[in-house]
């Protein structure tokens, strides 16, 4: 992954709302809750992508960034959700609502989607790649259950795919304990890119992004 590229772009990216209202349409289209701003700054980042390396966001919900990492791009974008939908509803109506978000996510990857795009319906801790694609996830987005835990084994899962340079994203910050796990990162070597935070839903970072590059020896 070409990391230089995409830090000399980061900030003005998340910074100015030039490109902007391409996702902003394609967020109220696909019914998506990330910011467009993230939407467009994940699109370049996808760019970035050498060209045997993928794309994974873990948290799909009903394909919004997944739609928007594959626009007018070439590399794998791979989505992985269960769609267990806990955060967003519970009680009784849980299983209606899951089938409800399943049937969205099918018809906006079938309306929005290219052949680029994939979904998997699993809890990520089930999903194996091939050996072949071992050091070749050049983009993580981290966005399913908000906890340190969660996010610290999506973390340990990835860690043998993610390539020697890489991104990792992590969508609603302020949400339970991710910036813990975000620090520990930190601590470990990760180099942050980007980071915004804020108490309230903000039409740019919704609620909060941190952007991670990571690299490794070969």
């Amino acid at each position: 992954m070409n990391l230089d590229r995409f830090k000399d772009n980061v900030i003005s990216l998340m910074s100015y709302p030039n490109g902007d209202d391409k996702f902003a349409a394609l967020r109220v289209q696909t019914h998506g809750m990330a910011s467009a701003r993230l939407a467009k700054t994940i699109n370049f980042a996808v760019k970035c992508l050498d060209k045997d390396e993928f794309y994974v966001e873990i948290g799909t919900f009903t394909g919004f960034t997944l739609i928007s990492a594959g626009y007018e791009n070439t590399q794998s974008c791979i989505g992985i959700d269960d769609l267990s939908c806990i955060d967003f509803f519970g009680g009784d109506n849980i299983d209606k609502a899951r089938e409800n978000v399943r049937i969205i996510l099918k018809n906006n990857l079938s309306t929005f989607g290219r052949h680029n795009l994939s979904h998997v319906e699993s809890d990520f801790r089930k999903v194996v790649f091939d050996e072949s694609n071992k050091k070749k996830m050049g983009i993580l987005l981290i966005d399913g259950k908000h906890t340190e835990e969660e996010v610290n084994e999506t973390l340990a899962w990835a860690d043998p795919y993610l390539s020697y340079n890489s991104l990792i994203f992590f969508d609603d910050v302020v949400m339970g304990t991710i910036n813990k796990s975000i620090c520990d990162l930190w601590k470990r070597g990760g180099e942050l890119l980007y980071y915004a935070a804020t108490k309230n839903h903000h039409e740019v970072t919704g609620y909060g992004v941190a952007i991670m590059a990571i690299k490794r020896d070969a």
